[in-house]
């Protein structure tokens, strides 16, 4: 199973995502990073583990208050062996462009009348497409989770409140959408608490998750990724 960490960048350092209710987030301070620098988050992450992928959320660009790009081009040529998975709120042609970069496509950051033809995305480079939820509502267009076949090969199911709330993640809507498309990579996103959601995750099929309340409090160490990393 792979498990790719997740730092929210907030006016320049890592805040602590919890329910979805960004304005309210504060800079991270737990039992595994005391400082909010991203740098010392990421190398916080990464005593634990080699991870090969980090996912950035731009709060500043998601929420159109600015952006985070001198940081994140920093950590870029800083972190040069790390790929890094990046929403900004935005389409590609948008975002932040490097050979590191994947960006995301968030369908909250979409507006929910827009058409989506059968096509729609088929001159978009590679991308990652994030199917946003709160409260069992889908966030965009409704055409976007009506439409299997619009979707990329790895699909992120986002549930905002979940996340940094201590409830587990929607195992419901996540089988929902692995058997509109069995063949894609579906990426677990809000709510995983320990090691034993990790295990009904990979029961449901699904072998990718983003974490990061779980890592901050230690309830996934160094032992339980590496062994998931070899299942």
């Amino acid at each position: 199973m792979r498990l790719i960490p997740v730092i929210d960048l907030l006016n320049g350092h890592v805040v602590h995502a919890k329910n979805g209710l960004r304005k309210h987030y504060q800079p991270v301070n737990s039992a595994l990073c005391k400082s909010s620098q991203p740098k010392q988050v990421i190398n916080d992450f990464l005593s634990l583990y080699a991870f090969d992928t980090i996912y950035i959320a731009d709060l500043n660009a998601i929420m159109n208050s600015g952006h985070n790009n001198p940081l994140i081009i920093d950590l870029l040529t800083h972190y040069s062996e790390i790929n890094f998975w990046i929403d900004q709120g935005a389409l590609p042609a948008e975002t932040l462009t490097h050979q590191q970069l994947i960006p995301i496509i968030g369908s909250e950051s979409l507006n929910p009348t827009t058409p989506l033809t059968d096509d729609h995305f088929a001159h978009y480079p590679p991308f990652i497409l994030s199917l946003d939820f709160t409260h069992n509502l889908p966030l965009g267009p409704a055409t976007l989770f009506q439409k299997p076949l619009l979707w990329p090969d790895t699909v992120i199911t986002m549930t905002l409140d979940r996340i940094g709330g201590n409830q587990g993640p929607d195992f419901d809507q996540l089988a929902i959408l692995k058997k509109l498309r069995p063949d894609i990579d579906l990426v677990a996103a809000g709510g995983i608490r320990s090691h034993k959601d990790l295990e009904q995750l990979q029961q449901c099929h699904i072998q990718t998750a983003l974490i990061a309340s779980a890592l901050h409090n230690k309830q996934i160490d160094r032992h339980i990724i590496t062994q998931l990393a070899q299942k």
